[in-house]
């Protein structure tokens, strides 16, 4: 089974994410990475769960992860990024930042090179820099205001961290009622796609994928 076979035959799935998830099985994707998705989800997803992790534990893990398995994307990041910027954006947008965000980004500004090597290899998206979302946010703004956008397709309240290239990201939802929660904003669906309950559940398991990938290789070569 893969991917695209495991999202359409998911009938616990909303259909507007399942939609998302399906068209992003059809974007560029490393055929490793698709190969590992496809086991993790048959194997792993059900019993996956981010309880008791914390955010700032996991970017421990995933920073020993780049150390050991991929030190040279680890060095495309830009610096991190002080809290002075953060309040200068939270100041100019009128928006306040997740802690979460706030330690990502002070772990790592974001990827030098965008859309070169994927953050996420899963979802070949790259971590956006602080300038890189608020001049996404300014765009997607300006549309919406022009009446260039269909209505409920973007919201000014959500925040874009990750980008694939092709004008689709995952964004953290700063509105009010349902702050921090993680969404997929694909450019061709539009409208508000929830991933998943906050950004420690997006991080929990992209690194339990990202582990479970050096489970898989390490198996692989041992068949070898």
């Amino acid at each position: 089974m893969n991917c695209f076979q495991y999202y359409w035959n998911d009938t616990n799935l909303d259909e507007k994410l399942k939609d998302a998830l399906l068209s992003r099985c059809f974007r560029l994707k490393q055929p490793y990475a698709e190969k590992v998705e496809a086991r993790w989800l048959v194997e792993r997803k059900d019993t996956f769960s981010y309880k008791n992790k914390k955010f700032s534990d996991l970017l421990c893990d995933l920073n020993n992860w780049l150390v050991d398995v991929r030190p040279d994307l680890l060095a495309e990041f830009n610096e991190p990024v002080e809290q002075a910027e953060f309040d200068q954006f939270e100041q100019e947008t009128g928006l306040i930042l997740p802690k979460e965000y706030k330690l990502l980004l002070a772990w790592r500004g974001g990827q030098l090179h965008h859309f070169e090597d994927g953050f996420d290899p899963f979802s070949e998206e790259t971590l956006m820099s602080l300038q890189a979302t608020k001049d996404n946010r300014e765009c997607m703004n300006g549309l919406m205001e022009k009446g260039s956008l269909p209505e409920g397709h973007w919201d000014p309240y959500w925040l874009p961290f990750t980008a694939d290239g092709f004008g689709n990201h995952t964004c953290v939802d700063l509105t009010p009622a349902t702050y921090g929660e993680v969404l997929i904003f694909d450019h061709e669906i539009g409208g508000r796609i929830r991933l998943c309950e906050n950004m420690t559940a997006w991080l929990a398991e992209l690194m339990d994928k990202l582990n479970f990938m050096v489970e898989y290789f390490m198996e692989s070569e041992s068949a070898d």
